[in-house]
């Protein structure tokens, strides 16, 4: 029975090639796309998930509650008080990354590495680390040891045994010859952060003594002093919620009163998906927003595509419900009808898989280039991939035959054979429905790229209150450059190519954060949060950064390093600086106001203009800027390179320019509204061919309607007009629908934005004609092939 049902079905398909081919095309492109988004959402849910006490993993988050944000680093102190107050807390680690440029040995050349992290012995009883060489237990207990990855250990020592052998590293100047003690698979993509190098925390230690020595106050010991990221191990089915219930009282226990903090406890496999909201995060995460919105455009894509099926089945089923007329009068009964139907949609979408898996393998080098990714698709070992294909192949055959199937087995045959059924004229009222939900769909999706790209044009032409354009900025590789930073500053202005160069703590646009505690004028009882920033001379010029009242620091004062400050206007009018210049902060070492600078955007505009402080401090800058002319910007670089080799021969020339970290942050933003444009055009691609199939099937039942209103002296336009007004007004019924869904989602994503565009009527109105245009050009081709038919073919056996 079943072959028979295949065989009929492959001749219905050979017989309509026109109908079949659009509803092939149409699933092979939707289940594509279903496809590539699956891989990528099946990626992404993954991260950290191979740890084999991934469950019971968490990572404390620091929250300023004063500010309300959330840090991923942590005091060096909160570790071993943590575990000591605390037996429930099985093992702990913190591990340390932002120790400045770290340079590792070759030969006699060092190389930049920027995945070595300082951590616990404890790491390997926490994480998974699969060793090729050495033992989990041992590998840093001696002070100066050092675990490396299998790629790294190709790089360094080439063919030879790594294990015992001494690699050199370069921690701001000093040298540490560390012992090999053990070698690692690569870490799996799938980790939220990547380490390449593990190495003893005695080396950080002595990295922050130095830094205590020289600022003249404790790190080590200091609970507002946040660098590493610190990791806990929870016994089996022990609830984190209990031990984070504990967290309060332990605070109030170790934590200074005026240190607005408080800890929170992340589940290891949330950090990739859910830490948008952190900052000095240990590598750039991923959003689960656009999991889930990737993942909604998917099911809508493939939604359209079967509605593609269900409609041009509709319109086409009088001309099948002879066949279904004669079949039942020879004794075929429904569920036979059902099963021969279904069987036929079913194989339409088996044949559209080897296509949407070759168009898979085509676009994913593509797909993996706009996400950033490296997805690939082993078919012999991804069982859960494969069994998700055939799963959602056979689930798109059901539902796109599910409906036809019913509607024409519930035929009576006296009534088909007596043609009272009309061509044309079945179930019109649910095909609207169905044609309605597909110009929503890609009415909502053009919306959504739209508004998107809308936003991110903003974004990147905002004015920041600085001019961003030809500043260089780098990082200071250690403190010994401060100590020739002025000769450095000096040789490099004699260029003609250099405008002006200065240095700062934080230079725009930076995710860190300085920050003091200070009584504001207008609520002295309540010490509040304000931003800090240590910078040179000639930063606010360098910059561009206007004053709206008062002066700039100046060496014709020399009072202004430890005596003045400058406040931005936010600072000036939340902290009730109403007349603010000669104003003392008398908790701030009694600094007195000599500025006010006009507000500009230090961090991304995700976060709001902070109120900030400029303290001058030379000495302690942790970035250089230069602002160079336009005219010969490849030679002014080269002549920074080489003054750069004159004064820091040790550390290579890395520089970037403002306004390309200032594209950096909006990266996640611009790639996904590439990957939406490029799937509303493939969703507007398979409405369109659906309409086109249905434009071409009531074109042809309406040839002789057509033929005789020509005869009585209808025009062109006149039956474009009649056989266009019906999609015309689905069409503004659709825009209708989608708009209020629309709205709200965009809205909903645009709250993620501090500065933000508002959406307005005009956006309305451009979508709507948009998707109308599109509408009507699919439509209209085969309008006009039906109104220039010569009238006499169509009548001529009349």
């Amino acid at each position: 029975m079943f072959k028979n049902y295949l065989k009929i079905a492959v001749r219905n398909l050979i017989r309509h090639k026109t109908y079949s081919f659009i509803n092939i095309a149409g699933l092979a492109i939707g289940m594509a796309s279903c496809f590539l988004i699956l891989l990528y959402v099946l990626d992404e849910m993954c991260y950290d998930r191979y740890h084999e006490n991934a469950k019971q993993i968490y990572r404390i988050l620091n929250e300023d509650t004063g500010n309300e944000e959330f840090y991923s680093t942590t005091p060096f102190v909160l570790a071993p008080t943590l575990i000591n107050d605390f037996p429930e807390v099985t093992k702990i680690t913190r591990m340390v990354k932002n120790l400045g440029e770290i340079m590792v040995k070759q030969d006699e050349n060092f190389i930049r590495e920027n995945n070595l992290f300082f951590a616990d012995q404890d790491i390997f009883d926490i994480f998974t680390f699969s060793f090729i060489k050495g033992n989990s237990k041992t590998a840093l207990v001696e002070p100066y040891s050092i675990v490396i990855t299998k790629k790294m250990a190709e790089k360094y020592f080439g063919d030879k045994d790594p294990m015992e052998k001494i690699l050199t590293i370069k921690v701001e100047n000093d040298l540490y010859d560390l012992k090999v003690a053990g070698v690692l698979k690569d870490i799996p993509r799938n980790s939220h952060f990547r380490a390449d190098f593990i190495a003893s925390m005695i080396i950080a230690r002595n990295i922050f003594e130095k830094m205590e020595e020289r600022f003249g106050f404790s790190i080590l010991e200091n609970w507002g002093f946040n660098n590493p990221f610190t990791y806990l191990l929870l016994p089996d089915n022990y609830p984190a919620s209990k031990l984070e219930q504990k967290l309060p009282d332990f605070k109030k226990r170790h934590v200074p009163d005026w240190l607005n903090i408080k800890y929170h406890l992340q589940p290891l496999t949330d950090i990739h998906l859910h830490s948008t909201h952190v900052l000095s995060d240990i590598e750039v995460q991923g959003n689960i927003t656009y999991v889930y919105l990737f993942s909604a455009i998917a099911l809508l894509i493939l939604l359209i595509a079967c509605i593609n099926f269900i409609i041009l089945s509709t319109a086409r089923s009088a001309t099948r419900a002879k066949e279904v007329g004669v079949r039942k009068v020879i004794g075929a009964s429904r569920s036979d009808v059902i099963k021969q139907i279904l069987s036929e949609s079913v194989l339409v979408s088996f044949i559209s898989l080897p296509i949407a898996i070759s168009l898979v393998e085509f676009f994913l080098p593509f797909a993996n280039q706009l996400l950033r990714t490296k997805l690939t698709v082993n078919y012999y070992e991804n069982w859960q991939f494969i069994i998700s294909l055939i799963l959602i192949t056979f689930i798109v055959g059901i539902t796109s035959g599910s409906y036809i199937s019913f509607y024409l087995s519930s035929f009576q045959p006296v009534e088909i054979l007596k043609r009272k059924l009309k061509p044309g004229q079945t179930k019109s009222n649910f095909r609207r429905i169905l044609i309605i939900m597909q110009l929503s769909i890609y009415t909502m999706l053009i919306f959504c790229t739209g508004s998107i790209y809308r936003q991110l044009y903003y974004l990147q032409n905002k004015d920041l209150g600085f001019d961003k354009e030809h500043v260089v900025v780098i990082n200071i590789p250690n403190p010994e450059f401060l100590q020739k930073y002025e000769s450095f500053k000096n040789e490099v202005i004699q260029n003609s190519g250099i405008i002006n160069i200065s240095g700062a703590w934080l230079i725009p646009p930076t995710s860190n954060r300085g920050t003091a505690q200070i009584y504001p004028k207008n609520d002295p009882d309540n010490k509040k949060t304000i931003g800090l920033n240590a910078v040179d001379y000639n930063y606010f010029e360098t910059l561009n950064i206007e004053f709206a009242t008062g002066r700039s620091f100046s060496i014709k004062f020399s009072t202004d390093e430890k005596e003045a400050v400058i406040i931005n206007e936010t600072a000036a009018r939340e902290f009730g600086f109403k007349s603010p210049i000669g104003e003392k902060i008398k908790d701030f070492g009694n600094r007195e106001i000599i500025g006010v600078v006009k507000d500009f955007h230090l961090r991304s505009l995700y976060e709001r203009i902070e109120p900030c402080m400029f303290v001058l401090n030379p000495m302690e800058i942790y970035q250089v800027m230069i602002r160079i002319r336009p005219g010969n910007i490849p030679e002014t670089l080269f002549f920074l390179k080489e003054k750069w080799k004159q004064f820091v021969p040790i550390a290579p020339f890395n520089y970037s320019f403002i306004d390309d970290n200032l594209n950096k942050l909006y990266e996640s933003e611009q790639r996904a509204g590439k990957i939406i444009g490029y799937f509303t055009f493939l969703a507007i691609l398979i409405a369109s061919l659906g309409l086109f199939g249905l434009a071409s099937f009531i074109a042809e039942q309406r040839t002789k309607e057509i033929g005789i209103r020509k005869v009585f002296g209808a025009s062109v336009p006149v039956i474009v007009a009649l056989l266009s007004k019906e999609i015309v007004k689905l069409t503004i019924i659709a825009i209708i629908i989608a708009f209020p869904v629309v709205y709200y989602a965009m809205n909903r994503w645009l709250q993620d934005f501090a500065y933000r565009i508002n959406i307005g009527f005009g956006t309305f109105i451009l979508t709507g004609l948009v998707a109308l245009a599109i509408a009507l050009f699919t439509v209209i081709f085969q309008a006009v092939k039906a109104a220039t038919v010569n009238p006499v073919e169509t009548l001529r056996y009349e």
